[in-house]
């Protein structure tokens, strides 16, 4: 289904019965301008992964972050976005938005 969004048409699918993957249907001007799209589509979700599995990644490294999965913490209010991967529920912030760890 096709629909205008602001001033951008976009394309959406609904309705997929028992869905278990997305697709993401990229546009673009040229050839070029739609491979580049795909090549940062791709990086986007390899790092997304790579953070989500293994800490957090800065300028292509892993960098550790001091807290751990499981603890408790205290963030501020208005800082983290929020993604669902795979039916689980995702806070995405930094670490300096994290104002406690909980013992």
């Amino acid at each position: 289904e096709e629909s205008k969004v602001g001033d951008e048409n976009m394309t959406f699918v609904r309705d997929c019965k028992n869905a278990k993957a997305v697709t993401i249907l990229v546009r673009g001007s040229t050839e070029h301008v739609v491979e580049e799209a795909e090549r940062a589509i791709v990086d986007a979700i390899g790092d997304l992964a790579a953070a989500l599995k293994t800490g957090k990644v800065v300028a292509g490294k892993k960098v550790e972050f001091n807290v751990k999965v499981g603890d408790t913490v205290l963030f501020k209010k208005y800082s983290p976005d929020e993604i669902e991967i795979d039916d689980e529920n995702y806070l995405i912030m930094t670490e300096d938005d994290i104002l406690a760890v909980m013992a």
